[in-house]
């Protein structure tokens, strides 16, 4: 699915009040029976045997395994035909990972082996869980992370947040920017790298496509604050001044982390007050 919309099937959840449950697949992509071209593989190591001549033998796959390039488009096509076919949901043309349940009012929303389910009532969620289980192995929890946002919804109070604190950590320890003060905006106004000669050096080594990406995956996600700051960072990106930037945007983080996105109901609009 598109983080879009998972953002939006949260927010519209929130919105409507509804009832929000992660679904996990235990051990997915084994799920799925091998149909049509035959599989093989060796035999693994330590469990080999031979044929009545001594001939050696390999395994045929009647599932498919993790490692096989076909096994996630395979486990996609077998959900699907359980949540069309077997439980009677409607998939979108807008997104192949959204389904439907008209009779229920329940929605799902894919990703890989992790399902956004919501829905207004929780005895027909459980029911429709229950139902699922029959086809795959499931674990059902409250929602709590996906897609490595971290999620905290308050539904008595109608107030679903967002946030990606561990990652915005982890990002600080992966490319060791130490050299952080606390800032309340992450870039100046008017801004011009004359204006700082100091600090300007960029280590040879320093992976600057990697910092940009992991920087963009957190603005498109629960950051929409740094947008103008990640921008800037992408025209400087062949730059010695790059890093110098990058530690003004993780100063800026380490000021804000107590911010997370928050979505609360409209009052006057059928969309959540948030972005998408």
């Amino acid at each position: 699915s598109r983080n879009t919309t998972v953002k939006v099937a949260l927010g519209l959840a929130n919105q409507n009040n509804h009832h929000i449950r992660f679904l996990d697949i235990k051990n997915a992509f084994v799920q799925a029976y091998v149909h049509d071209n035959p599989i093989f593989m060796q035999q693994p190591q330590g469990y080999e045997e031979t044929g009545a001549d001594g001939e050696k033998l390999v395994c045929k796959l009647n599932k498919y395994i993790y490692g096989l390039l076909q096994a996630s488009r395979e486990f996609n096509l077998h959900l699907r035909n359980i949540l069309i076919n077997k439980l009677g949901f409607s998939q979108s043309e807008n997104d192949t990972c959204l389904y439907f349940h008209k009779a229920t009012g329940i929605t799902f929303v894919i990703y890989v082996d992790d399902i956004i389910a919501t829905a207004e009532s929780l005895r027909k969620l459980n029911e429709m869980v229950v139902l699922l289980g029959k086809f795959v192995p499931i674990k059902c929890e409250l929602p709590t992370q996906i897609l490595g946002i971290q999620i905290n919804y308050n539904k008595e109070k109608g107030i679903l947040t967002m946030d990606q604190i561990p990652a915005i950590e982890k990002l600080i320890d992966r490319f060791q920017i130490t050299d952080v003060k606390i800032m309340r905006t992450p870039m100046e106004h008017n801004w011009h790298p004359q204006l700082y000669p100091e600090n300007r050096e960029l280590v040879e080594s320093f992976p600057v496509r990697s910092a940009l990406g992991a920087i963009g995956h957190i603005s498109n996600n629960t950051r929409p604050d740094i947008t103008q700051a990640t921008a800037r960072l992408q025209r400087e990106i062949e730059k010695k001044i790059f890093r110098f930037l990058l530690v003004k945007v993780v100063s800026y983080w380490r000021a804000t982390a107590a911010s997370p996105i928050a979505m609360t109901p409209s009052v006057d609009l059928s969309l959540p007050n948030g972005f998408t």
